[in-house]
């Protein structure tokens, strides 16, 4: 029985995640070199490029340029137990099926309020 749910699962995230386009990619690169760090905690450690609209979520996803696809990155640390990734980007859900669309209000106020309490 677990077999078989296993080979479901992994069925399901095959059809689930389609393969990203090649302007996907170069934007990608491009966002991790101007942003190594976590845009929440700062941290350099374990970052990971963030959909703010899931990739299968975007309508015509070849029709996007690099310029668009740059425009809706955020990098986010992923380091574990709860990394910004999971926390911040999919809601703390462990199917990593939610989203914040609201993440860059979320990422402004957390460091506006993290440099109002440096000073």
């Amino acid at each position: 029985m677990m077999n078989l749910i296993s080979y479901l699962r992994r069925l399901w995230d095959s059809f689930r995640r389609k393969p990203r386009v090649p302007n996907w990619y170069k934007a990608r690169d491009i966002y991790k070199l101007k942003y190594p760090y976590c845009q929440f905690c700062l941290k350099k450690t374990r970052v990971d490029v963030h959909d703010v609209l899931p990739c299968h979520l975007v309508p015509n996803p070849e029709r996007n340029t690099v310029a668009t696809w740059y425009n809706s990155f955020i990098s986010l640390c992923s380091n574990k137990p709860w990394g910004c990734y999971y926390k911040w980007g999919h809601c703390s859900d462990p199917q990593y099926m939610k989203y914040q669309p609201l993440i860059r209000e979320m990422d402004k106020a957390v460091n506006d309020y993290m440099l109002r309490c440096l000073k």
